[in-house]
C-alpha cells in the first residue's frame, strides 16, 4: 500500500506543478517587480502588476473601460473565473508542498538534513522580517 500511495502522490505532485507552472512564474516574476519597485518601468511588468493584484490583463482597448470609475460589480463578474483559477492554484500548490514534503520525508534516507532543511527554511524568513523591524 505504501509504494502505491507514493506513485499516486507522486504522479499529482508531478500533474499539479506542470499545469500551474506558467501561472507560478507570472505571480513570481509580477511579485519580484512589485518588490523592487520595478512594476511601472515597463507596460509590460505594469500588466503583469495587473495580473498579480487584480486578476486582470490590461489591454489598450480597455483604457476607457477599466479605471476607477468603472463599474465594480462589472469588474468582480470579468474578473471571477482569474479569481477562481488563481484559488485552485493555490490550493494545488499547498497539496504539491504536502506532497514534496511527505516525499521528501519518506524517501531519502538522511531525513535529519531534510528536518534541517525544512528548519531554516521556515526560520530564515521570519528572521528576516523580525529584524527589518529594527533598521
Amino acid at each position: 500500500m505504501r509504494g502505491k500511495w507514493l506513485l499516486v502522490a507522486r504522479r499529482l505532485h508531478l500533474y499539479l506543478s506542470v499545469f500551474f507552472a506558467p501561472l507560478l512564474l507570472v505571480f513570481i516574476i509580477s511579485g519580484w517587480a512589485q518588490t523592487m519597485d520595478f512594476d511601472h518601468s515597463t507596460p509590460l511588468l505594469h500588466n503583469l502588476s495587473q495580473i498579480h493584484t487584480k486578476q486582470f490583463y490590461p489591454l489598450a482597448s480597455d483604457a476607457g473601460k477599466i479605471g476607477p470609475k468603472v463599474d465594480r460589480a462589472r469588474f468582480e463578474q470579468i474578473t471571477r473565473p482569474m479569481r477562481w483559477l488563481v484559488a485552485t492554484m493555490c490550493v494545488a500548490l499547498l497539496i504539491s508542498i504536502i506532497l514534496g514534503l511527505v516525499m521528501a520525508f519518506t524517501m531519502v534516507r538522511q531525513r535529519m538534513q531534510v528536518c534541517i532543511a525544512l528548519f531554516l527554511g521556515i526560520v530564515a524568513p521570519v528572521g528576516f522580517l523580525v529584524l527589518a523591524h529594527f533598521y
